[in-house]
């Protein structure tokens, strides 16, 4: 029972006391008083039944919910990787993407084992040429462009924790291009399709520190910031099209290639790897 339900009943008994009451009406107070207190414990536990419980006790059928095709970024190792053999195993296909094309490689024959009868796992390297790569990758979905249906925004560059000044005009512009420009352009890319076939996901993964700055990673802490905000307005412009979006923002979790800096985090918070399980 929330505070406004006890300020009710609180208002309710001072009533009582102020004008008391007898017999048959009396009698109908009483019954009424004890359904209002029925009514919000069922709601109470109804309420706690369906945030807590029921996600847990159903399966979604995200293909066809969505689509077949699941594209993940920054998908060769860390959650993109865990992502990736979750929806394989589901019976999806599946797109990794990420910058280098050898642990792709790697990533692909990993994952090779878990590929269903009738479904496909692909890989696309982006390469330094940014804009060229972008448009490479929209050419590559031509094929398979009516069973996209699920976009997962993995991308994400961490830097070491110091004040702004500190970090060099490279530092910001690659974590400007890849926590952002990455996000924007392939979701550019990918969201026509969605919206051709009027069904599709789109997950953003972002950081906690998104939703409260921590000193020393402020920077970051924005970029983050900013892909939350991204994804609300394109749930708001594009809920109408049937396509939703969701952010995701997991805690410390150590990938090949993560900082010194993360590892130490990660190893005082004592976490294990990235596990992913789906609803």
């Amino acid at each position: 029972m929330n505070e406004t339900d006890s300020s009710f009943f609180q208002t309710v008994d001072n009533f009582l006391d102020k004008y008391p009451v007898s017999g048959i009406f009396s009698i109908i107070i009483g019954c009424i008083w004890l359904l209002l207190r029925f009514y919000f414990f069922v709601t109470g536990i109804y309420r706690g039944f369906k945030q807590f419980l029921w996600p847990s006790c159903r399966t979604l059928d995200f293909f066809n919910l969505y689509g077949e095709y699941v594209i993940i970024t920054a998908a060769s190792n860390g959650i993109g990787f865990q992502f990736g053999k979750q929806f394989l195993k589901r019976g999806h296909s599946v797109v990794l993407i990420d910058y280098d094309a050898e642990q792709l490689t790697t990533a692909k024959e990993e994952l090779q084992k878990y590929v269903q009868n009738g479904r496909d796992l692909m890989i696309v390297a982006i390469e330094k040429n940014y804009d060229e790569a972008y448009q490479n990758v929209q050419r590559q979905f031509e094929n398979i462009k009516g069973r996209i249906g699920i976009l997962i925004n993995n991308a994400n560059v961490t830097l070491s924790k110091e004040e702004y000044l500190k970090y060099s005009i490279e530092q910001i512009s690659d974590t400007i291009r890849c926590n952002i420009i990455s996000v924007l352009m392939i979701t550019k890319k990918i969201l026509p399709f969605m919206v051709q076939n009027e069904k599709g996901h789109i997950l953003n993964i972002t950081s906690p520190t998104g939703c409260q700055p921590i000193s020393s990673s402020g920077f970051f802490d924005a970029t983050k910031y900013f892909v939350d905000f991204f994804g609300k307005t394109l749930l708001a412009e594009y809920a109408i099209k049937n396509i939703t979006v969701q952010t995701l923002n997991p805690g410390f979790i150590v990938a090949e290639g993560d900082t010194a800096n993360s590892r130490m985090v990660v190893q005082t918070l004592q976490l294990g790897p990235p596990k992913i399980n789906l609803l």
